[in-house]
């Protein structure tokens, strides 16, 4: 596919972003469309601060133009995370510190620590990647369906 064909069908799937979003009539994906590239994030109906921000860069070859895709999570997501593991891998190292040194006596309050990472690691795991997936099926989809046409 051309890379002007590509811009103008990514165009009917990406509105600008807007703050507040009613019940009215939308298109898939919010975010910004350039001829170098895109930022995107798919528009739902609820709230889920793990979904991908889809980063899309166009790479023009002689048989047709390719789209390079990156997701991550949003930036305040990643930040909160960051604090979330931190502040758990700094209590995992209290504990076991704590147990090798024998100051600390093992207590079912221990598993605290180990259970806010696993918990955190499933929620990244069960939010962030079947949302990846998804958002990697439906633009695969549009730009097929406009390919086969």
């Amino acid at each position: 596919m051309l890379l002007p064909e590509i811009v103008a069908t990514l165009d009917a799937c990406i509105e600008p972003k807007k703050i507040f979003r009613f019940f009215s009539k939308h298109k898939t994906f919010e975010g910004e469309l350039t001829q170098d590239g895109f930022k995107v994030m798919r528009i739902i109906s609820h709230r889920n601060s793990f979904l991908p921000v889809i980063t899309g860069k166009f790479i023009a070859g002689q048989s047709g133009s390719t789209i390079s895709i990156k997701m991550r999570l949003h930036a305040f997501t990643s930040a909160f995370l960051c604090v979330w593991f931190g502040g758990d891998i700094l209590g995992i190292a209290i504990v076991l510190i704590g147990l090798a040194s024998g100051r600390v006596m093992p207590t079912i309050h221990l598993i605290i620590p180990f259970g806010m990472f696993v918990f955190g690691f499933v929620m990244v795991v069960s939010c962030f990647w079947p949302e990846a997936k998804k958002a990697k099926g439906i633009l695969t989809e549009i730009l097929q369906k406009h390919n086969g046409k």
